[in-house]
């Protein structure tokens, strides 16, 4: 007859294995939070634009410019939580680009209240995150 601890060593010594290959394959796997997303999609848009501008000499009119032109897609148009960016032209050298966030609020007077915002400055060295 065997005893309890022999029956048991293979079990346990194949547990521990798993889970440490588990826990290592868990520690590689980055997690990007909705916040994370909005801004790497942002980033990707601003990237977008100034290649969009360097190729044609313009500035896009819209974000579905920039899908049209396959710079981005129909899903980086939008943000984690899939909302429709905000996009406007501001002068011929500036662009703001704006999400909403996970809740749409507005302020006292109806204004919308944006989370996140991008001012990119177009044919200059300078550009502004906020």
């Amino acid at each position: 007859m065997r005893k309890f601890n022999e029956s048991i060593f293979p079990f346990l010594a194949t547990a521990v294995f798993f889970g440490t290959i588990g826990a290592l394959v868990a520690s590689s796997i980055t997690v990007v939070s909705k916040e994370g997303e909005t801004h790497l999609k942002m980033h990707k848009l601003k990237k977008a634009v100034f290649e969009y501008e360097c190729t044609t000499g313009e500035i896009p009119d819209s974000l579905n410019t920039l899908v049209d032109s396959d710079l981005v897609s129909n899903q980086d148009v939008k943000d984690a939580w899939r909302r429709a960016f905000i996009y406007k032209i501001v002068d011929t050298e500036t662009i703001h680009l704006k999400s909403v966030g996970e809740f749409s609020k507005s302020d006292l007077n109806g204004q919308v209240e944006f989370d996140y915002s991008m001012t990119v400055k177009l044919r200059s060295e300078e550009n502004h995150e906020q």
